[in-house]
């Protein structure tokens, strides 16, 4: 096999393998800069009986409104949002 045959050769190899680490890094940056809500893998105590005439979508407008609107959000503590519901 000459040389440039091999260069190429490597010189393709060697694209994609930069391609696939640079789609790679950019995939899991993107899934580590995703919004805290879809972070939620489960959640507790799902079996438990709920009241079935409750309308709980006041509540989520509210909590939706504060991670919008809220001058800091970057700093918002949803564990103690949660606890300040409760």
């Amino acid at each position: 096999m000459d040389d440039s045959k091999q260069r190429k050769i490597f010189l393709i190899i060697g694209s994609i393998l930069v391609l696939a680490i640079v789609f790679g890094s950019g995939a899991i940056f993107g899934y580590s800069q995703r919004p805290e809500v879809e972070k939620i893998t489960s959640v507790f105590n799902k079996e438990r009986e709920k009241p079935p005439e409750i309308d709980f979508e006041p509540f989520w407008r509210a909590w939706r409104i504060v991670e919008e609107k809220y001058a800091g959000t970057d700093d918002i503590n949803r564990q103690k949002m949660v606890w300040g519901a409760i």
